[in-house]
């Protein structure tokens, strides 16, 4: 995976991120809470850091149930 540090930060990100619209809003077919869980640790497993909340809140309230407070400083 590459990695990307923001301008004038030292925040540095994954080139790939996980868009959670695609697990929260329905548009790209119906996963369940068990399921969108397991493809962000799988993301995660394969290096993904960027992890977009977007949608309807639901992919916010994911990522806090998904990442525990030491995983979030990771991402």
């Amino acid at each position: 995976m590459k990695f990307r540090t923001y301008k004038n930060t030292d925040l540095t990100v994954s080139e790939v991120g996980f868009g959670l619209w695609t697990v929260s809003t329905g548009w790209w077919g119906n996963f369940t809470e068990g399921e969108a869980v397991a493809l962000m640790h799988k993301a995660f497993d394969l290096g993904i850091t960027l992890f977009d909340a977007c949608g309807n809140g639901l992919s916010e309230e994911i990522i806090a149930k998904v990442f525990s407070k030491n995983e979030m400083s990771l991402l």
